[in-house]
């Protein structure tokens, strides 16, 4: 099934159904439209590619007759999870170097680029090689909405706006992550995914993506400097600026299993 997953934006919505049509003889046709979400697997291209996942069992360990074939298939549902489980799992440190104009902020490490819904966020600001002081810090995970507008063709002496072809953007926020980090050496923040979101997907008419947005305030104030052997108070205004930074991540669905289903009873009156 290769559609979009559902989706509920601000300019465009994807929306399934599955309608029941009855009839009784000499009566009108009744329909009940039963609304449901589609959530759609990563494609495997080669499936003897994907590594099957290892479930250490009784039978698994028992000796086997050697004169007996016995291969387990696996369905394309399995295989699609496989494939799903060995993408999300996989950790690869990537470490960003935070800078302004005067000087370095901080190192953020993130674990790995590609999560599935309910997963956590997770990672790391190392401020021991700051030049600059970060007086706090602030991630938010977005949603970007991005409507592919196909452009019409210039017309003969006309000039292009650059503005006009560019895509249109929507910014929708999610979870976020607040901590005062003046005097810290390192610190870390935790982003949950919320079930109900819809993974990374692009279509003809829209693209949806996924990115971290940091919002750093700092400061070169010399105030913020404590002074040894004295009680140090923390001045009541500094200057500050604040420096924005947008990293992208990819989202993944989930196993069926950890969607929650809301309860919900439909009913079809046949006359």
């Amino acid at each position: 099934m290769s559609c979009p997953p559902t989706y509920k934006g601000t300019a465009i919505k994807y929306y399934y159904k599955i309608t029941i049509a009855t009839q009784r003889l000499g009566s009108k046709v009744q329909a009940l439209r039963i609304p449901i979400r589609v959530l759609p697997m990563p494609t495997v291209i080669r499936p003897d590619d994907v590594p099957a996942l290892c479930n250490e069992t009784n039978e698994e360990l028992a000796p086997t007759n050697p004169f007996l074939e016995t291969r387990k298939t696996e369905s394309k549902l399995e295989i699609a999870l496989h494939h799903l489980q060995n993408i999300t799992a996989r950790r690869r440190p990537n470490f960003y170097l935070i800078s302004n104009k005067r000087g370095t902020v901080g190192r953020f490490c993130l674990f790995k680029p590609a999560y599935k819904l309910g997963e956590d966020i997770v990672g790391t600001l190392d401020f021991t090689c700051r030049t600059v002081r970060c007086v706090q810090v602030s991630v938010t995970l977005q949603c970007e909405e991005v409507l592919l507008k196909k452009t019409p063709p210039a017309q003969q002496g006309a000039q292009a706006d650059p503005e006009a072809s560019a895509p249109s953007g929507k910014i929708m926020t999610f979870t976020k992550h607040h901590e005062v980090c003046l005097g810290l050496k390192q610190t870390q923040m935790i982003l949950p995914i919320p079930l109900h979101v819809t993974p990374t997907f692009s279509t003809e008419l829209v693209d949806i993506r996924w990115q971290l947005h940091f919002e750093f305030v700092t400061s070169a104030s010399e105030e913020l400097k404590p002074t040894e052997g004295e009680n140090w108070q923390a001045p009541t205004d500094i200057m500050i600026e604040t420096m924005i930074w947008n990293l992208p991540v990819t989202l993944y669905p989930t196993t069926p299993q950890q969607i929650l289903q809301h309860s919900g009873k439909h009913t079809l009156l046949i006359k």
